[in-house]
């Protein structure tokens, strides 16, 4: 099985679906939920993340911190949290184990705020 992320979590475009979720589709209508959006101060920013991860953005925001629950992202001292999503996936739809899921998920993440920040891929 792959432990790449991208093969996971990145075969095609990000999206906001109500507000409420992050999700990536791929060119045949394949969705995996990324996110659930926790809060958000502004439509405007929760635009930007989106086209930040999609790489048609430069507009980044200043940081991202992953919180003490390992799957929540706040961007900007909270302007914006992001939970991770897709363990149910992982583990379930794609039966890896947990260690294998923790990896991808977490080179997820990490993938994200760099993303997010304009650090290096």
């Amino acid at each position: 099985m792959t432990t790449d992320f991208k093969e996971i979590y990145c075969k095609g475009e990000f999206y906001n679906f109500e507000n409420i979720y992050i999700f990536n589709k791929d060119i045949h209508s394949n969705e995996v939920k990324c996110f659930t959006v926790a809060g958000f101060d502004s439509q405007e920013n929760l635009d930007r993340v989106v086209e930040l991860l999609n790489g048609c953005s430069t507009e980044y925001f200043l940081n991202a911190e992953v919180l003490n629950d390992n799957i929540t992202i706040e961007l900007d001292g909270g302007r914006i949290k992001l939970v991770t999503r897709g363990w149910g996936h992982l583990t379930g739809t794609l039966r890896l184990s947990h260690k294998e899921a923790v990896e991808i998920q977490d080179g997820f993440i990490v993938w994200c705020c760099k993303k997010l920040t304009g650090g290096n891929e």
